[in-house]
Parts: C-alpha cells; sequence; structure tokens
C-alpha cells in the first residue's frame, strides 16, 4: 500500500521533504543570531537660562520737517493759428468730343440676312445668284447686290398649293417690273424659280410676291440692290 502511495506521489513527497528541511534550516540559523548590546544613555540636564530684565527703551520723536508747497506753474499763452486758406480745385478741362466719321457704305459688302424666309404656302423663299438644276436647290442667299452684277434669281419651295396656277411678280419703286409665270403646282411641294436682269440705274429697294392667278399674294420678300 505505501509502495502504491510513493509510486504514486513521489513527486510531490521529494518536493515535501525538500521544503521541511529548507524551513528547519532557517529556524536553526535564526537561533544562532547574536543579541544586540543594548547601551544605557544617562539623561543630560538641560539648564535653563537666566532671564534678562527688560531694559526702557525711550523712543525719540524724529524732528518734522516743513514740505515747501509747489509753486504755480506760470500759465502758457497760446495764439491760435489761422486757418488754412482752401486752394482753389481747377475746372478738369473738357473733354475733346470726337466727331464720327460719316459712314461709307460699300455695295461690295452683303448684308448678314437669314438664308430662308417662310410663310403657309412658302416653306422656304431666297434671292440667290443662281439655282443649281440637277439639286434644284439655290447657290447662296442674297439680301444685298451690288450693281456690278446684273442678274437675280428668286427661288420659291411651295406647300400644299396643289392644281393653283403660281407667278412671281417683280416690282420696282411700287411698279410692277415682271410677271413670270411659274405654271400649274403639281404636288404637295413644288419648287419653282425666277430670274430677272437689272440695269445699274435701277437702285434700291426690288420686292418679289408670289400670287395666285386672280392676285392672291402668299408671300412676298425683297432685297436691295446698289
Amino acid at each position: 500500500m505505501i509502495k502504491k502511495i510513493w509510486e504514486q506521489n513521489r513527486s510531490l513527497i521529494q518536493w515535501l521533504i525538500v521544503a521541511l528541511l529548507v524551513l528547519l534550516l532557517v529556524i536553526w540559523m535564526r537561533g544562532e543570531e547574536p543579541e544586540s548590546d543594548i547601551v544605557d544613555v544617562a539623561p543630560v540636564p538641560v539648564t535653563a537660562p537666566a532671564p534678562v530684565p527688560d531694559t526702557p527703551v525711550e523712543l525719540k520723536p524724529a524732528p518734522s520737517e516743513s514740505i515747501p508747497a509747489p509753486e504755480p506753474e506760470p500759465a502758457i499763452e497760446t495764439t491760435p493759428e489761422p486757418a488754412p486758406t482752401p486752394e482753389p480745385i481747377p475746372e478738369p478741362a473738357p473733354e475733346p468730343v470726337e466727331t464720327p466719321e460719316p459712314v461709307v457704305e460699300d455695295s461690295s459688302v452683303e448684308l448678314i440676312c437669314p438664308e430662308w424666309t417662310e410663310s403657309t404656302a412658302v416653306s422656304r423663299g431666297s434671292f440667290t445668284r443662281g439655282v443649281d438644276r440637277n439639286r434644284r436647290e439655290p447657290v447662296d442667299s442674297v439680301c444685298l447686290l451690288g450693281t456690278d452684277e446684273h442678274k437675280i434669281f428668286y427661288f420659291s419651295d411651295l406647300h400644299n398649293q396643289f392644281g393653283k396656277e403660281i407667278y412671281h411678280l417683280w416690282e420696282y419703286g411700287g411698279n410692277a417690273m415682271a410677271k413670270v409665270s411659274l405654271g400649274r403646282v403639281r404636288g404637295p411641294r413644288w419648287r419653282v424659280w425666277s430670274s430677272k436682269n437689272l440695269v445699274p440705274g435701277w437702285t434700291g429697294e426690288w420686292t418679289v410676291k408670289v400670287i395666285t392667278k386672280n392676285g392672291t399674294v402668299l408671300h412676298q420678300e425683297s432685297f436691295t440692290y446698289r
């Protein structure tokens, strides 16, 4: 039985034995320490100092000094400075007025005009220097023509005028200069144009009216010749 307990708890029993031996060694070493010497020290008597008699001290008042009153400062007379005289402000010289130079109209310069005009009957209208017959389209858009050019066209893209006979009426100075028959319209969209030869003396505003056979004005547009 003891052997079995020893085999199962060998390590624990060994550690307990070692701890017990160490404890006994510590107790033995404490018993060998020498006792400390005790030294009796006799108290030293303290003699109180003899009392010193109080000697009265005579306090003498300090001689009073008279402080002289401060002398008044002499008054300083100030002379007011004269107010500065304002300097006259020079009037600004009048700015030179630029005289506008007279505008010289150049007949070679074209006015900026819209590419097309339109109305209910004419979806596109334009003065032009020529018409491309293959494309049936104007080559440009003109609202000012110089007198060095002697021919102008008017292009009309008719809209919903099927069956009507259409004319271009050229007017100058309120007078009819030419009435060009464009035939009968044969479709919902019909592109037609006419031309007018010009004389340099016919300067001013020209108007073309798109009219029917009975004179109803469907569309009109003007250009300047100079």
